[in-house]
């Protein structure tokens, strides 16, 4: 996600008509022009379409774009979403999952605002990026201290031979990782998919969507799931040698 935008959110909880409310104003204000990005079109019924108008949610359903209050507003789902949003304001309603991984792949986004169901939805996105609460105070982004240090190291030294823009495409990089996994668990190591995933965003410029398969792995390991593995990758005693960095680390 480029650098440069505002990124925001509101504190909600479920179906907060104030909280939906205050959310479209903030993409109304914010220019002649922007992005509504929702799960589905089935979403846009019921109170977006109350706050909007009937009209305006049949245009977004049929035409994709739609004119509210003189502004040209167009639609992003999960199957139809956009690549460069040209300077113009993106908000998130109730966004989730890869579908709201996938939002920071779209290029010039000036600012993005999420009204999630529920915080926790959000919460590594919040951390991931330092979003800022509208009208409050920003979060500080990176990883919590429940993740370990060891694990941190061990992706920090895989992370490093893998290009960001195309994530644990190879099945070498795929395996790494989850042989990685393999040996911080059966070393008792606490391994925190959530902060990984932030530490890969914050500190290698990752995509989210892209981060996420790596924290999915490590959730697939964790569960004690069969995960292929491929050719060993890593010596015997490989998690000392993480642990050593850690250590060092600490202490510097």
């Amino acid at each position: 996600m480029a650098s440069n935008r505002m990124l925001y959110f509101i504190r909600s909880s479920g179906a907060d008509r104030a909280a939906l409310k205050k959310a479209l104003g903030w993409l109304l204000e914010m220019g002649d022009r922007g992005y509504l990005a929702v799960p589905s079109f089935r979403s846009l019924d019921g109170a977006i379409a109350e706050e909007l108008g009937k009209a305006a949610v049949y245009d977004l359903k049929s035409k994709g774009v739609a004119s509210i209050m003189g502004k040209q507003i167009t639609v992003v789902t999960k199957n139809t979403t956009v690549v460069d949003a040209k300077g113009a304001p993106l908000l998130a309603i109730y966004p989730y999952g890869h579908f709201l991984d996938s939002l920071d792949s779209i290029h010039n986004v000036s600012s993005l605002l999420i009204l999630p169901w529920s915080m926790q939805e959000i919460d590594t996105w919040t951390k991931a990026w330092g979003a800022k609460e509208l009208g409050g105070k920003r979060i500080k982004a990176g990883a919590g201290e429940s993740s370990s240090r060891v694990a941190i190291e061990a992706v920090k030294e895989i992370s490093e031979s893998v290009n960001p823009a195309s994530g644990i495409e190879t099945p070498t990089d795929r395996d790494a990782f989850v042989q990685a996994f393999v040996l911080l668990k059966e070393a008792g190591e606490t391994v925190i998919p959530s902060d990984l995933k932030i530490w890969l965003i914050v500190n290698r410029g990752w995509r989210a969507i892209l981060a996420e398969e790596v924290a999915e792995l490590a959730a697939e390991v964790l569960l004690g799931r069969m995960v292929v593995q491929g050719s060993p990758v890593w010596p015997e005693g490989q998690v000392e040698i993480w642990r050593e960095r850690a250590s060092s680390e600490k202490k510097a």
